[in-house]
């Protein structure tokens, strides 16, 4: 009884730990939607890059997704200017800038959101910290 529990409580988890890494929005007037994949932290030195991989789920989303980041830390910069997932890709990787002048700080909190050609959209989150 105690071992049927046990796996029990252990699909439970492995279920509760994968709907965490990702968050959608409802789906759209055509049944589209998108999830992001949570990006891993980042820890960037100032004067340095460091490139974060940003994924997403689709459902019914075939074109291009135009992905954004929000709230980067001050003096923290994205080096390209549209960054864009391909239609039929699911990932694009991002350069983070951090100039000499970059505020430390440690977990801050970045938002991405993607928007795909039909009005889907989805966000999610990560931390950065910059240090010395």
């Amino acid at each position: 009884m105690r071992l049927r529990a046990a796996r029990i409580a252990l699909v439970l988890g492995g279920i509760l730990a994968s709907a965490a890494c990702s968050s959608s929005s409802p789906r759209n007037e055509h049944g589209a939607a998108l999830a992001v994949r949570q990006p891993m932290d980042q820890t960037i030195h100032r004067g340095t890059t460091n490139v974060v991989r940003v994924r997403v789920n689709r459902h019914n989303v075939a074109g291009p997704v135009a992905i954004r980041l929000e709230n980067l830390p001050q003096g923290v910069s994205m080096l390209e200017a549209n960054p864009r997932i391909a239609s039929g890709e699911d990932d694009v990787a991002i350069t983070l800038v951090a100039d000499r002048g970059a505020a430390i700080l440690t977990g801050h909190f970045v938002r991405v959101v993607a928007q795909g050609p039909d009005g889907a959209t989805g966000a999610e989150g990560f931390r950065v910290s910059v240090c010395e």
